[in-house]
């Protein structure tokens, strides 16, 4: 009998939800004229990858040859970490769509950090202080990019 993980099926299958998610959210951007790139592409770009690739992980995992089943342990640092990522990502989604880009991106970016970058409990005060300031900076860059640079408002 085959068995399958049930990680990556899952993975694979909400990454593709997550592009699908997208292409519905630039529906009413304006469209692309000729041979330049409009504010759609990338964004279209980004979900046909986030689709294509979340199928082909659910797929290779369905009709591989040699599967076994591994039952998630949510004990384990890394599964726990890439668990509260993604949830982080759809809370992420929702409130951008509520307060914009700015207030989401800088707690998403603080939250990853704390995430992947434990501190030790000497080091909790200086290092949270170091990952909120390069969160802000990093969203600051990025939405001056966007604003001044391209003139893609980022709301």
């Amino acid at each position: 009998m085959k068995r399958f993980f049930l990680s990556d099926l899952l993975a694979g299958l909400l990454f593709s939800l997550l592009g699908f998610y997208i292409l519905f959210e630039i529906a009413y951007f304006p469209v692309d004229e000729g041979n330049i790139p409009g504010p759609r592409y990338w964004p279209r770009l980004i979900a046909l990858g986030l689709i294509l690739f979340g199928l082909w992980l659910a797929g290779s995992k369905i009709y591989s040859r040699r599967m076994t089943a591994i039952k998630p342990n949510l004990h384990h640092p890394h599964q726990r970490q890439v668990l509260t990522i993604l949830v982080m990502t759809i809370f992420y989604i929702l409130l951008w769509s509520l307060f914009g880009f700015f207030i989401p991106t800088v707690l998403f970016l603080l939250g990853t950090m704390f995430v992947l970058f434990p501190f030790q409990p000497k080091q909790k005060v200086r290092g949270s202080i170091r990952i909120s300031i390069y969160s802000l900076l990093i969203a600051l860059f990025v939405y001056g990019s966007f604003y001044l640079g391209l003139h893609v408002p980022l709301n």
